[in-house]
């Protein structure tokens, strides 16, 4: 979505998130347990950006961003 929207530097940010994230669960001892959640949330960012709403994705990317942020952390 980054490379989409035309923001390279953008793009550099969120590109070696995945790898941070994997760590960041392994090395907290954490098991993956919100997987379909997740899953989810990804599905709803997709479906908005394929359809070509901005507002939509950007809202289902927040919610995301939120969900995963009080899942990981509680808040």
């Amino acid at each position: 979505m980054a490379r989409a929207a035309g923001n390279r530097f953008l793009s550099a940010a969120i590109d070696p998130l995945g790898a941070h994230i994997q760590r960041f669960r392994r090395f907290t001892g954490g098991r993956v347990s919100d997987t379909q959640e997740a899953l989810a949330e990804h599905a709803a960012v997709l479906e908005a950006f394929e359809a070509g709403d901005a507002e939509r994705c950007e809202s289902t990317m927040r919610a995301h961003l939120e969900g995963v942020a009080h899942r990981a952390f509680g808040h």
